[in-house]
């Protein structure tokens, strides 16, 4: 009977010690909100043509004390740089594109994928959800993410048709500039914006 003694022991001392929703051995995860998860692009070439990857690498680190997890809307913008659209703000088409993606893990490894409206919704359904896992980040801990945006669908910014349209079917050449973002629990997360030129 010790053994038994000790097992109740340890896991009444497991409940009294922790706060509620935590067992013992277990590291409290935390809802991220933007402020806790920084978010960084760099791009393989900054020069895109139609035939090649258009790769982007996506850095996102947890900047808290604590583990953290969450579900993000994701999505990538190219806003022109051509100095008349700026001035204007982007209100005609042709001025930007959108192109909206999921978080999904693959054999252990975080990708993202395309929000495909035709594959998602099945013939005599109205809708449904896209794939999105959730990304669980431990405090201090930094991931990457590596996408080929070719094999996204993309649309113009002011159009009310959901992306759909391959990049370069779509985009226009000339010097755009490239943002991905995440809205995380209904507040937005921006990362650092990168010049590239669609050849």
């Amino acid at each position: 009977m010790p053994i038994k003694k000790l097992l109740l022991t340890t896991l009444l001392t497991c409940q009294i010690a922790l706060p509620p929703g935590e067992l013992c051995g277990q590291r409290k995860v935390e809802r991220a909100g933007t402020n806790q998860i920084k978010c960084f692009v760099t791009v393989d070439s900054d020069s895109w043509s139609a035939g090649k990857p258009a790769y982007v690498l996506i850095r996102l680190e947890n900047v808290s004390n604590r583990d953290v997890e969450f579900q993000a809307q994701c999505y990538f913008k190219l806003n022109s740089a051509a100095p008349e659209v700026v001035s204007r703000g982007y209100q005609r088409r042709g001025d930007g594109y959108w192109s909206p993606a999921s978080v999904v893990t693959k054999e252990g490894q975080l990708v993202m994928v395309a929000q495909d409206l035709s594959k998602v919704i099945p013939p005599g359904r109205t809708s449904k959800r896209f794939p999105n896992d959730v990304v669980r980040l431990r405090k201090g801990e930094a991931t990457q993410i590596k996408v080929d945006l070719t094999q996204l669908l993309w649309q113009d910014q002011i159009s009310s048709v959901w992306p759909n349209e391959r990049l370069f079917g779509l985009v226009s050449k000339g010097k755009y500039w490239l943002n991905f973002g995440m809205d995380v629990n209904k507040q937005k997360l921006s990362s650092n914006r990168v010049e590239v030129r669609v050849q």
